[in-house]
């Protein structure tokens, strides 16, 4: 791997609202492909229409910056093997540097509404927060930073033949 290109610009985009598997899955795919100088989104064409989302998502996280050059997160988090204890320690000091209004809760006690507010005043899009919430908690989850209870009620997805069943009562 090149050494990363840390004199581009960074510029923050909103975070990311993508799932976390398909981010770990890009992640995946750089590892197994060889790391480029530049990533655009023509790299994944396996995640199909969330492309730029992913690409967004390695920016806000610092792992390319506005023009897509590589940058030292990134060949660190690529260098990983995937689901080791590496990975996750790597991947946990990108998150803590990324959202720190999220990290200056008492994330063992914290709401989603309170995680909300944080994302929203971390530049999460009105939108998209909800979805962006749901990547950090996954995230975090993933790397095993101790979150409260609270945090994981409704992160499980019912398969969409429930969803269309569900009344209210």
């Amino acid at each position: 791997m090149g050494e990363a290109t840390e004199n581009c610009k960074l510029e923050t985009p909103c975070p990311p609202s993508l799932s976390f598997t398909t981010f770990r899955s890009a992640l995946q795919a750089l590892r197994e492909h060889g790391l480029p100088e530049t990533i655009g989104p023509d790299l994944w064409s396996h995640v199909g229409d969330e492309r730029d989302q992913v690409l967004d998502a390695f920016r806000f996280l610092g792992l390319a910056d506005s023009e897509g050059c590589t940058q030292s997160a990134l060949h660190k988090l690529a260098a990983c093997e995937q689901d080791s204890d590496e990975e996750k320690e790597v991947l946990s000091g990108i998150l803590r540097q990324r959202y720190p209004r999220i990290f200056e809760l008492n994330l063992r006690r914290a709401t989603i509404t309170e995680v909300s507010e944080a994302m929203t005043a971390s530049g999460g899009a009105t939108a998209t927060v909800e979805r962006a919430v749901k990547f950090f908690i996954k995230a975090a989850n993933y790397c095993n930073i101790e979150l409260s209870v609270r945090l994981g009620a409704g992160l499980r997805e019912r398969p969409l033949w429930m969803r269309a069943n569900v009344t209210s009562h």
